[in-house]
């Protein structure tokens, strides 16, 4: 069995409370606002779905790794490049009659563009009789030579034998 509890509360036949039992009065629900929400969270609020936060969460996990490996990269240093000179040029002999000129290249003093006048040279005017003969290329002069300083080997047309000439 139950007993009838008195709690202050009675209803009236229009379903509304008294509150008078208490001394409280229910709120009119018009005279409720819901609190404001700045718009830009509600839309970040609606548009959280599971393929948004793996978006970002993506993004950031990409950018943290690619910052990391930045930083990273930019401590290590890396051992100093020893650079050694090159052999000289003149530890080899030239046939200046029969070289092309990626033979002439390596020669001390002598360039690409000065390699193809010299076989230019000797193709339009024959070969070189001796080493005084390169001077009719342009750009070759007697300081040219001398600054050249190296063995060349000057085989004549008419002749088996090669001559070694040694010009310092």
């Amino acid at each position: 069995m139950s007993t009838p509890v008195n709690c202050g509360i009675s209803l009236q036949p229009d379903g509304a409370t008294a509150g008078a039992a208490v001394g409280w009065t229910p709120p009119d629900p018009l005279s409720i606002s819901a609190p404001s929400i700045n718009p830009l969270t509600r839309w970040f609020l609606q548009t959280l779905d599971p393929a948004t936060v793996a978006l970002w969460l993506t993004t950031a996990l990409v950018t943290g790794l690619m910052a990391g490996q930045w930083i990273w990269l930019s401590r290590q240093r890396p051992e100093p490049l020893l650079l050694r000179p090159a052999p000289r040029a003149d530890a080899f002999t030239l046939d200046i009659n029969s070289a092309s000129w990626v033979e002439w290249m390596p020669v001390r003093g002598i360039g690409p563009n000065l390699a193809n006048r010299i076989v230019a040279d000797r193709r339009l005017r024959g070969p070189y009789r001796n080493l005084a003969d390169l001077q009719r290329v342009s750009g070759i002069g007697p300081d040219t030579l001398q600054r050249l300083g190296s063995a060349f080997t000057i085989r004549h047309e008419n002749s088996n034998n090669t001559s070694e000439s040694a010009f310092r």
